[in-house]
């Protein structure tokens, strides 16, 4: 299958000013840190976009940035597609990863579908990462979101780098990052939700697993679950009626893996 990178926007950043790729915005903070820069260092083209954690105040503060077209929500697609994939290069310390979530909406803003990845693996050469859409809505896919980041919610290495090139869509079905862990999180029911949502997940070994919710700007938004467990099947409870409309990226950490999965809040 092809993919399609001429749909989204400045999809391989040879296009800046003043220092922020064309039609992304970064959370750069001008006069203060810059967390995202122009990289000389490229899959293809003249350029990439280099994610950095930078010490802001003497705080790790992570580079992200996103793709959601001018007025928002989303830039415009002429159909549905399977996956997002991408080009990156990384030096993560610690326990960063490079986060990418994606969201689909209908004509009418309203989200339809989405999907994303989560890659600690560091690579020397520009290593390709496909990440899976998944679609709960009955209406035609219109528009897209895209964001990339070290980490969700803050924090991270100081130092910690990526490198991203070349972002495109795919009719191809994608493939997560393989996990040998044997631990697996799964899309919660019911989704959309309101009240609460139960969030199937699977441990194979004791360990200590930690859920959390992040809106689509990477902020912490709800605390699920920190507790050592055995070995076994479970199911988290995230109180929808506690979160604002809209659309969240669900954050599993165990036993040094990082997986996710969305929920639309109506």
């Amino acid at each position: 299958m092809g993919t399609l990178p001429a749909q989204i926007p400045n999809a391989g950043f040879e296009n800046w000013t003043n220092g922020e790729p064309n039609s992304w915005t970064s959370n750069n903070m001008p006069g203060v840190a810059t967390m995202v820069y122009q990289n000389n260092d490229a899959h293809g083209g003249a350029w990439a976009a280099l994610l950095s954690v930078e010490d802001v105040f003497g705080n790790p503060f992570p580079g992200l940035i996103n793709c959601g077209g001018a007025g928002g929500p989303g830039f415009p697609i002429p159909q549905a597609y399977n996956s997002l994939s991408f080009y990156y290069k990384s030096s993560l310390s610690g326990t960063d990863d490079l986060i990418s979530s994606i969201v689909i909406y209908d004509a009418g803003g309203n989200p339809i579908g989405g999907g994303g990845s989560a890659t600690s693996a560091n690579a020397t050469v520009y290593t390709l990462v496909s990440a899976p859409i998944t679609y709960f809505g009955g209406t035609a896919a219109s528009k897209a979101t895209i964001t990339l980041s070290i980490g969700l919610g803050g924090g991270g290495t100081i130092g910690s780098n990526v490198s991203i090139d070349d972002v495109a869509f795919s009719m191809g079905t994608g493939v997560a990052e393989i996990n040998d862990a044997g631990i697996s999180l799964c899309s919660p029911s019911p989704n959309p939700a309101s009240g609460i949502a139960l969030v199937p997940f699977t441990l194979d070994r004791t360990t200590v697993a930690d859920i959390r919710v992040f809106d689509l700007n990477g902020r912490l938004v709800q605390n699920v679950l920190n507790q050592q467990l055995s070995a076994g099947n479970y199911k988290a409870e995230v109180n929808a009626d506690a979160l604002s409309s809209g659309v969240y990226t669900i954050v599993l950490r165990a036993a040094d893996q990082v997986l996710q999965s969305k929920l639309v809040v109506r």
